[in-house]
């Protein structure tokens, strides 16, 4: 090595001339003379600086993805490493390069492809449980994504969370939509055979779907001859009825409370006690009017 220098070639004449001979080059022969001597002389330039160029490209399109760097004043033949660049919604194919600079002004290229992004749309109701299967789209990192607000029967829109349209990133992205049940109700009827009211409307409500049975009712004076509606079922969106006709009891007998027959009991209990001590004392005093 001489500083500053490349070596070019061997000559047989220390100017340059005559036969040349390239480095390590296996060679015979150079003279007749047995033993004798043969002198070969170093040709060597001055070195110039040489440099490269780095370029990151977008596979496939070649498409410039950030301005090529210029790397200068290096050495010839020398061994230089270069580390992709971080870009954005891209992957490089290969992490770190080597170029040999063997000549001045080389290229090296780092070459990207671009990345995908995931938006997950959710469907759940109030519970958390899922209405209907996910929906993922995928895209280029960078892209515009847009997820839908659906309508499902029985169910109401209640809130959404995330973003429901944007650009998709290297980061999965979920959007959840919830929604709740809708409620549906049962309207229970008291008439008589003449459609005339005889007790208060009832209202049972619940989610649509759910199970609802309804409790026949004891109404004073009457008695139950038909039943219009089903008293079980399921909650539907529209109102359901349940119709109880009712006919009216002629000389109705009426039966106390409980209350009223444990006082009714009692009092027949004092009046046969009353009455059996009176029986007692009428047959003693019969004894004593005999003696």
């Amino acid at each position: 090595e001489r500083l500053g220098y490349r070596f070019v070639k061997w000559t047989a004449n220390a100017d340059g001339t005559g036969t040349s001979y390239e480095d390590e080059e296996e060679v015979s022969n150079l003279t007749s003379e047995n033993n004798g001597v043969v002198n070969l002389y170093a040709n060597w330039t001055e070195k110039e600086d040489v440099g490269y160029t780095v370029r990151y490209l977008e596979k496939d399109t070649e498409k410039v993805l950030r301005s090529e760097i210029s790397r200068t004043n290096k050495q010839y033949n020398e061994t230089y490493t270069e580390n992709a660049q971080s870009i954005t919604g891209y992957t490089p194919e290969e992490e770190t390069k080597q170029i040999t600079l063997d000549t001045n002004g080389k290229v090296l290229t780092f070459y990207y492809t671009i990345q995908e992004g995931t938006v997950t749309a959710k469907y759940i109701d109030e519970n958390g449980n899922k209405i209907r299967e996910d929906i993922i789209s995928t895209g280029n990192v960078g892209e515009d994504y847009n997820t839908e607000k659906l309508v499902f029967e029985n169910y109401e829109f209640n809130e959404v969370e995330g973003n429901e349209e944007g650009k998709f990133s290297n980061k999965n992205v979920v959007v959840i939509y919830k929604y709740r049940r809708k409620e549906g109700k049962v309207i229970i009827i008291y008439q008589d055979v003449d459609g005339n009211i005889i007790k208060d409307n009832q209202i049972i409500s619940g989610k649509v779907g759910d199970s609802y049975k309804v409790d026949r009712q004891i109404v004073d004076g009457y008695e139950l001859i038909e039943i219009i509606g089903n008293e079980k079922g399921t909650y539907q969106l529209a109102d359901q009825f349940v119709m109880y006709k009712y006919k009216k009891i002629e000389n109705p007998i009426t039966v106390p409370q409980t209350g009223q027959t444990r006082i009714a009991y009692i009092a027949v209990g004092i009046i046969i006690i009353i009455s059996i001590l009176g029986l007692i004392y009428i047959k003693i005093d019969d004894s004593k009017s005999k003696k």
